[in-house]
């Protein structure tokens, strides 16, 4: 999340790819600057390619997130927010591409710049609804038992912190790194990530970026992102 937003009454339209060796998305985000308080958005996952639990390729249209952000505070140096906002199921449910159930979503974040140094914090607590449970027929029925008694809850808790350090380099490149930690607190595991990348100005009106992430530990998953954006 971030702390900034788009300027009253101006569009910003943004494509995004990002994949590795397991999955490839491509996505598409329109923020509304509806006050100089209020900011409305809109993303939306418009193909994506993945595996199934059982390990077959899927492909399709993913679900899509609309949420709403606040300005909270905003001084010589620092700018802070909050958002809420939730999950649309639009994802095919039945080809395992979505959970066809509706997530909910609540941040603050707070922005700091000085000279060329900034950086941005942000806490975030998702409520996830639980997927469906695919029984295997080859499940004897007391695993069956243990297994539906841990599943037995509506929603996981899931807690996110990150901290993004950037630099401008130059007017119009800029330089990006970061962490994020997350705790699903139901299902009781973490996953932290390590972040990077640049930002480019192409004109007033048109940027952009590429990066990379890299989870730590267990989490050691890598992924590629890119990113072009237009601000009519």
């Amino acid at each position: 999340m971030s702390p900034y937003l788009t300027e009253k009454k101006k569009i910003a339209l943004g494509i995004g790819f990002s994949f590795n060796n397991d999955v490839f998305d491509v996505s598409l985000s329109l923020n509304y600057g509806l006050s100089k308080r209020i900011e409305l958005n809109a993303d939306f996952s418009a193909y994506t390619q993945t595996y199934s639990f059982d390990g077959n390729k899927i492909s399709g249209v993913g679900d899509g997130i609309a949420a709403i952000k606040f300005k909270l505070h905003e001084s010589k140096y620092f700018t802070h927010a909050f958002q809420t906002g939730m999950k649309l199921p639009i994802a095919n449910k039945s080809k395992e591409l979505g959970t066809g159930k509706v997530d909910f979503h609540f941040g603050a974040a707070q922005g700091f710049y000085f000279n060329n140094f900034n950086y941005e914090l942000s806490v975030e607590m998702n409520l996830l609804r639980r997927r469906d449970i695919i029984i295997n027929r080859r499940v004897d029925s007391g695993l069956l038992q243990e297994l539906l008694k841990q599943y037995d809850y509506k929603y996981e808790p899931e807690l996110v912190i990150s901290i993004s350090p950037g630099y401008d380099l130059s007017e119009k490149i800029s330089f990006y790194t970061g962490f994020s930690f997350s705790r699903n607190t139901r299902l009781n595991y973490n996953t932290s990530v390590l972040f990077g990348g640049f930002g480019i100005g192409v004109s007033k009106k048109l940027g952009l970026s590429i990066g990379g992430s890299s989870g730590v530990g267990e989490t050691g998953s890598w992924l590629i992102s890119t990113g072009i954006y237009y601000q009519p």
